[in-house]
């Protein structure tokens, strides 16, 4: 077998490695398809996820308690007005930057 023949054979095995390792994840689902519409059908053995209302009011806490830390201070900023006063202190940078003398660095400015 030459150099061509080996490269043929081992692009061969290659690809269908390939094929084999696409196919392989597909048997890891834990979900069967439903033909009656959207809905899944969990698999037996499988505990379905249910919706926790207590979790999400505690997300929407921890969501809340980590918006304030941050926008905490004398003056609280909603995260529209933080938003706003941080474009107006950019376009201030950049307007310094572009109005700077020829030459300047930001040590001088």
């Amino acid at each position: 077998m030459g150099k061509r023949g080996l490269g043929g054979l081992s692009a061969l095995v290659l690809s269908l490695g390939f094929l084999a390792g696409g196919a392989a994840p597909g048997l890891a689902v834990g979900v069967l398809p439903n033909e009656g519409g959207d809905a899944a059908i969990v698999r037996p053995g499988v505990a379905p996820i249910a919706p926790e209302e207590d979790g999400l009011q505690r997300l929407s806490d921890l969501d809340q308690a980590f918006i304030a830390a941050r926008t905490a201070g004398d003056n609280t900023l909603s995260i529209d007005e933080a938003g706003h006063l941080r474009g107006d202190a950019a376009d201030s940078a950049n307007k310094t930057i572009r109005n700077a003398p020829a030459g300047a660095s930001f040590s001088s400015l």
